[in-house]
């Protein structure tokens, strides 16, 4: 998590993180994975070796307001 003074610096390092992202998945580049990229969400899928999907991973970049809490909210 990182804070911004506006939406515009948000967006730019948005987009570098996901420059990042797409680098580091093409330069790993492993038999038993795989990779998609959508808007600003990478995933990347981990197969077993008789092809099934062992697990994803999600990696989303996202700029919200500065006025919302991240803290979660329970009850009290």
């Amino acid at each position: 998590m990182r804070t911004y003074d506006s939406r515009a610096a948000c967006a730019i390092d948005q987009d570098k993180a996901l420059a990042n992202y797409r680098t580091a998945a093409e330069t790993t580049r492993v038999e038993l994975m795989s990779y998609k990229f959508l808007n600003d969400e990478l995933t990347t899928t981990f197969h077993t070796e008789q092809g099934k999907i062992a697990r994803m991973l999600r990696e989303r970049t996202l700029c919200v307001p500065g006025t919302l809490d991240p803290r979660p909210r329970g009850k009290d």
